[in-house]
């Protein structure tokens, strides 16, 4: 990712803006099977959750390290994260 103008596509429509929010960068995101749910791992060390139906964001986590990869686990229940620090 890394470019601040790139359009997140959900179905046939633009939403917003995925690689910038609020200015700052996404680097990793993750949708849980459904489709209700994405993950995203944030340039300041955050991973937030957001319901794809209206991109709201539902919960943020903070994350001492930065995060590389981002991962629901197949029934969608479980987000996995790994990163710098090499720990998932």
């Amino acid at each position: 990712m890394g470019q601040e103008d790139a359009p997140l596509f959900l179905r046939p429509r633009t939403l917003r803006p995925a690689a910038s929010q609020g200015g700052e960068i996404t680097r990793r995101f993750a949708m849980n099977k459904v489709g209700r749910m994405i993950a995203a791992a944030m340039q300041d060390r955050t991973i937030r959750l957001f319901d794809a139906r209206n991109c709201e964001e539902m919960q943020r986590m903070e994350d001492g390290f930065l995060c590389t990869s981002i991962a629901f686990s197949p029934k969608g229940d479980i987000l996995a994260t790994g990163g710098v620090d090499r720990v998932v």
